[in-house]
């Protein structure tokens, strides 16, 4: 029998007579029983992963699947990713390290047992500038008097407060129960702001001073305030020399507002600070052994102020809440010329709250009262911001119908919420603008170093200011305790709130970032005050 597979004799024999274990031919091969796959009684192992899901994939797994792949088919750019993954952390390792000064905070020397201006010395000054070195400041020696006759406004300022204790000695008030003597928070206590005084907001705090400090007004203590904005203490110790303390003018109270522009404007380290101050202190009681002083803490701070002469910022975020929290960079614009004091627009052109001063304008309850301009379309019907001011067929225009809406979802309940933030006494709305959350001001009061730079970005770190006002607070708080004529009159409670025994929380509310206290401030302060110089007057404090 020839085969069909071209004689291959072994594939015959497999195949045609091939058999069984037990020598069976083909035909008599029992039939393969599938039926325990039918009934999944197949025991076949599955690897699972040890978190359970059932997938071996890791991103570890992924990566490095990854890297080697790389490495394989680009092996110069997986030696690049290498050497690049090396030198990075070892750039920034050197310089953090090598290239990044630590600055210092805080007051070395202890100068609470002077006794007399002479035993005042800048021999003992461990640093000069507030960053911990002698160079980054414009500070100058805090024991001899300053001038700012370069400023024709200052000279305006400075002859006001003279020409004002010459007309209390004329009228035979030479004994006041409080001089309040300071900086910007004094002056517009009086109604003006580096010599000027054509500002509404001014004047409300001017009518407020009065109301609290004049017994020609019904109150019970009379005073005056004697200040000039972005006075240091050495300015003021050449303003009480040159006419604001002559010997016929006798005030029962020096009440001492001076620190903050050395600080947040000169950049004066801790200690220069503490020096001014003490230098004013000691000069009043050498020449009116008889009064009291009294040193106000140095109000909160949280960002540096501008330059030398008063920028925007010093006027304009206590009446606006939505510059309080604002970098002093943004506001004071750099090559404008700061005009923070216009004056009165004419009849037919208000400025943007109706009232003349051209801002917002601010009661200090976190309420912004904003005035409405109407605005000339141009031919296109769109006024200078682009919106259209053609009115639709019911007689509206877009921002007219906008606000309806906004008025109508207001009833409805969906201004509750801006509702019972405002009507809750001694808080911050929950919400700012366009409904993102206002962000808390914190601040450390205990941090005596930190590093100059961020390492990662290189960019100069913020100043720890609560850190420094706080150390100069406590140095005046001590030279208070050991002096029978002078008082320390603590605020820090009125403008902060206390998170835990480091950190405190700005009530930007009362306060501004700077240090300018909003009205709301000015009236919760100028109460505090009132209340303390009786307590002393009567002998109770």
């Amino acid at each position: 029998m020839t085969s069909r597979f071209g004689g291959d004799d072994d594939l015959n024999d497999l195949i045609g007579s091939g058999g069984g274990e037990n020598g069976e031919t083909r035909s008599q091969m029992k039939p393969l029983n599938l039926d325990h796959l039918a009934e999944g009684e197949l025991d076949v192992p599955v690897k699972r992963s040890r978190g359970g899901a059932g997938n071996d994939c890791s991103l570890l797994k992924l990566l490095c699947a990854y890297i080697a792949y790389t490495c394989d088919y680009a092996p110069r750019t997986c030696w690049a990713i290498g050497v690049a993954a090396l030198l990075v952390p070892t750039y920034f390792l050197m310089m953090a390290v090598f290239f990044n000064p630590t600055e210092h905070f805080g007051i070395v020397n202890d100068y609470t047992d002077i006794t007399s201006q002479y035993d005042l010395t800048i021999g003992k000054i461990d640093h000069w500038c507030l960053k911990g070195d002698n160079d980054s400041c414009r500070c100058e020696d805090p024991l001899d008097p300053q001038s700012r006759g370069e400023f024709r406004t200052w000279t305006k300022a400075q002859v006001a407060n003279t020409d004002l204790v010459q007309s209390l000695i004329d009228q035979g008030l030479t004994t006041p129960d409080i001089a309040f003597l300071g900086t910007s928070v004094i002056e517009e206590m009086n109604g003006s702001w580096f010599g000027n005084d054509a500002d509404a907001n001014l004047k409300y705090l001017k009518a407020m001073f009065n109301k609290n400090f004049k017994k020609s007004e019904g109150s019970d203590v009379e005073a005056v305030a004697l200040g000039i904005a972005g006075d240091t203490s050495p300015t003021v110790l050449w303003r009480l020399m040159n006419g604001e303390m002559p010997p016929a003018f006798n005030p029962k109270i020096w009440w001492l507002e001076v620190g903050l522009n050395d600080l947040g404007r000169s950049q004066c380290s801790e200690e220069v600070v503490v020096l001014g101050v003490l230098r004013v202190v000691e000069e009043i009681l050498s020449k009116k052994p008889d009064a009291i002083v009294v040193i106000n803490s140095l109000f909160p701070l949280a960002d540096l102020r501008g330059g030398v002469r008063p920028g925007d910022s010093d006027f304009k975020d206590s009446f606006d809440k939505n510059l309080r929290q604002k970098p002093t960079d943004r506001i004071n614009k750099p090559n404008r010329q700061n005009k923070p004091n216009r004056p009165n627009r004419p009849n037919g052109r208000p400025g943007r709250n109706g009232n003349g001063n051209g801002g917002n304008t601010d009661n200090g309850d976190s309420t912004v009262v904003k005035g409405h301009v109407e605005e000339s379309p141009d031919k296109r019907g769109k006024n200078k911001r682009g919106e259209n001011k053609r009115p639709n067929k019911d007689g509206q225009t877009k921002r007219q119908k906008n606000g309806e809406r906004a008025e109508r979802n207001g009833r409805n309940g969906g201004g509750r919420l801006l509702e019972v933030a405002l009507s809750t006494p001694g808080r911050r709305l929950l919400f700012g603008r366009n409904g993102k959350k206002e962000k808390e001001v914190k601040m450390q009061a205990h941090k005596e170093t930190q590093k100059k730079f961020n390492p990662v970005t290189r960019h100069e770190r913020k100043l720890p200011l609560w850190t420094s006002v706080s150390a100069i607070n406590a140095q005046l708080k001590k030279f208070a305790s050991k002096h029978d004529k002078v008082y320390f009159f603590d605020a820090t409670d009125i403008f902060t709130e206390r998170e835990d025994s480091n950190t405190y929380i700005l009530k930007t509310d009362m306060i501004s970032i700077r240090g300018h206290p909003s009205k709301r401030g000015y009236e919760k302060w100028e109460e505090a005050v009132k209340v303390k110089a009786k307590a002393i007057l009567a002998g109770q404090a």
